[in-house]
Order: structure tokens, then C-alpha cells, then sequence
């Protein structure tokens, strides 16, 4: 009891010299872990929102994004919106987005008038619904990787419709003859050509700018991403090794990850 007394009542400046320099490393790794920590924490909200952006511009969640949206219930509330869209010369005569697709129709191109029940039908048809969410899949996947090639041609929505040919002549009421198919890919070509450009990542540079189309770029780059994967371990790594102790390197990085994560 004495022995313990007596080392209780030791003052600071009686420590020996070599604890009170095992005492100031111990101060100095907690405040390295600490401002590693904070690192990580930066690290590790880039790396989260890189891949919820990611995942988000997907194929497959833009596939299943189109394949799930309803134009009914899509409505244009903003007159600011509208007049964007008259702008461009599109007709707005409804605040719902499957009426103002509807109306600019340009019905004089068609082989026969298109009824908007026929045309309905053909929008939530579900292999049209499928190849249609396949595009814009496709779009955006060629956008974020900086590939210039075209994402759709007028070559391919014939083909598509070629062979499907026995489907779609039912919900049109009449048959998708080879003729029919060659005068709407001519149609396509010459009065959406500009669409088929657009939706090309070749204009990318020219739609949104250089600045815009290299930080899209620069943002989907896988490299990137394995870059924040590899910084996140390092920065874990070093946390481990200026602490030495398993035990708080696991307290130190765990609880990072929680409230990250939380």
C-alpha cells in the first residue's frame, strides 16, 4: 500500500526523462492520427460521392430510370421552361410533357396520321421502353468516357423497328413495310439530323463547353476513381503506423467510417 501511495503522489516533473518522451510521442501520434482522420473523412465523402454520381449515370440505372417514367405524370411548370422549349420552336399547348411530344409531331412525314392513343401505346410499349432507355444509357456512358463516336443513327431506330416489325404494325394499324422504313429514315435524316448531333458526344465540347465537357470527363475517369480507393488505404495505413497500436488505429478509422457513413 505504501509503494503505491508514494507513486501516486509523483508530481510531473519527477517522471522520468524517458516517459515523459514516451508521454509526448503518445501526444503527438494522437494528434497525427487525429489529423489524418480528418483526411480520411475528406477522402472518403469524395470517394462516396463519386460513386453514388457514378451509379446514378449508369446504363443500367438510366435504363431503369426510363423504363419506370410515366410522361402523364411528367408535368412543365415553369413558364420559364416553356419558353425555353418555344424557343427552339417546340409547340406548348399543355403543361404535360407526353401532350407537348405529342403535338410536335410533325404528322404530314408520317405515311398516316398517328392518333395520340397509337402513340401512346407505342411510349409504354415495353421493348420500346427497353431500347429507348438503352440509348440514353448508352449517351451518357459514351459522354462520361469521352468516346466520340455516334450514339445513335437514323440506321439504327430502322433496324430496331425492322425487327420488330410485326409489333409495332399492330399498335400502328398498319404494316411496316421495307418502303415505309426507308421513307422515315429519310425522314429521320433530314429533319432530325441536329437531334442525332446533340445527343452525340462528338458536340459535347460545343453544347456545354470545353471547361464544362473536360470536368464531365474528368469527373466519370475511372482512373480517378481508383485514385480516392487507393488514397483512402494509404491514408487508413498511416493512421496505423504513426499510432502503432492496433487497437486505437481501429477506434481512430472506425469511427471515421461511421459518421461518414452515417
Amino acid at each position: 500500500d505504501e509503494v503505491v501511495e508514494e507513486s501516486s503522489d509523483f508530481e510531473e516533473e519527477k517522471l522520468p526523462k524517458r516517459m515523459k518522451e514516451k508521454k509526448k510521442r503518445r501526444v503527438i501520434a494522437h494528434i497525427g492520427a487525429t489529423l489524418l482522420s480528418i483526411l480520411f473523412a475528406l477522402l472518403l465523402i469524395a470517394t462516396t460521392c463519386l460513386m453514388v454520381v457514378r451509379d446514378a449515370a449508369s446504363p443500367d440505372t438510366i435504363k431503369e430510370m426510363i423504363n419506370n417514367i410515366d410522361l402523364n405524370d411528367i408535368k412543365i411548370d415553369d413558364m420559364a421552361d416553356k419558353e425555353i422549349l418555344e424557343e427552339h420552336g417546340l409547340i406548348c399547348n399543355s403543361d404535360n410533357l407526353f401532350d407537348i411530344i405529342y403535338d410536335n409531331i410533325d404528322q404530314s412525314e408520317l405515311p398516316y396520321p398517328i392518333s395520340k392513343e397509337d402513340f401512346r401505346a407505342i411510349i409504354e410499349n415495353e421493348q420500346f421502353r427497353e431500347y429507348f432507355g438503352e440509348i440514353f444509357g448508352v449517351s451518357i456512358e459514351m459522354l462520361t468516357s469521352g468516346d466520340s463516336s455516334d450514339v445513335v443513327t437514323s440506321d439504327d431506330i430502322v433496324e430496331y423497328l425492322a425487327s420488330n416489325r410485326e409489333e409495332f404494325s399492330l399498335i400502328l394499324g398498319y404494316d411496316l413495310t421495307d418502303e415505309r422504313l426507308e421513307n422515315l429514315k429519310q425522314t429521320l435524316d433530314n429533319d432530325y439530323g441536329k437531334v442525332f448531333e446533340a445527343i452525340g458526344n462528338k458536340k459535347l465540347d460545343s453544347l456545354m463547353g470545353e471547361d464544362v465537357a473536360n470536368a464531365i470527363n474528368f469527373i466519370f475517369a475511372d482512373w480517378l476513381f481508383v485514385v480516392l480507393i487507393l488514397s483512402d488505404i494509404i491514408v487508413c495505413g498511416l493512421v496505423f503506423l504513426v499510432l502503432r497500436s492496433v487497437s486505437s488505429s481501429v477506434k481512430y478509422c472506425s469511427i471515421t467510417m461511421i459518421v461518414i457513413g452515417v
